[in-house]
């Protein structure tokens, strides 16, 4: 009965010993290979200079540029919408369009970003603003819309309204508060 618990022990030993191994044997390989291909990394050097000093080259500075490359899926870029105005939009009283109505960001990830000032006098409790979106031949695509709750007296609220990568215009349609 004894020998059998001793065996029992010694398995266990070679079990944890081997999981040792393989958790080193990893971490090392990873070590050696970023040495040997240090660009498995990341570098944030946009230009390096080397100075190359084993003869016939001392004292020749050379500048290594990384070259970028777009990859084939993403080269397009649509072009920024273009605002056409707010004839016929509904503006509540009180509020003021401090800014914009700008484009931001490019290919499918865009906002009309803006502010929007409480002039009123008074807390609103709701604030909406609405873009009618168009494409590249003027047909309307939908709405891209910001909402904010409680917007206090004389505050500034920073709107930004998600629009699609086909918008090729939009106008201001309505800006409203409860």
């Amino acid at each position: 009965m004894r020998r059998q618990s001793r065996h029992g022990e010694s398995q266990v030993f070679i079990v944890f010993g081997m999981l040792v191994m393989l958790v080193l044997g990893v971490v090392l390989d990873r070590v050696a290979l970023l040495r040997v291909f240090p660009s498995a990394s990341v570098q944030s050097n946009q230009s390096v200079t080397k100075t190359k000093t084993a003869s016939p080259w001392v004292g020749i500075a050379q500048t290594f540029k990384p070259t970028t490359t777009t990859p084939a899926g993403n080269t397009y870029s649509p072009p920024q919408p273009s605002y056409t105005g707010s004839s016929n939009a509904t503006i509540s009283k009180g509020l003021l369009i401090a800014s914009g109505p700008t484009v931001i960001g490019t290919g499918g990830t865009r906002t009309i970003s803006g502010t929007i000032h409480n002039t009123s006098g008074k807390g609103l409790a709701m604030v909406r603003v609405t873009f009618a979106t168009y494409d590249a031949v003027g047909n309307k695509l939908g709405e891209a819309y910001d909402v904010v709750d409680n917007l206090g007296v004389n505050e500034t609220w920073k709107f930004e309204a998600l629009m699609g990568s086909d918008v090729r215009a939009y106008r201001l349609e309505d800006l409203s508060s409860w």
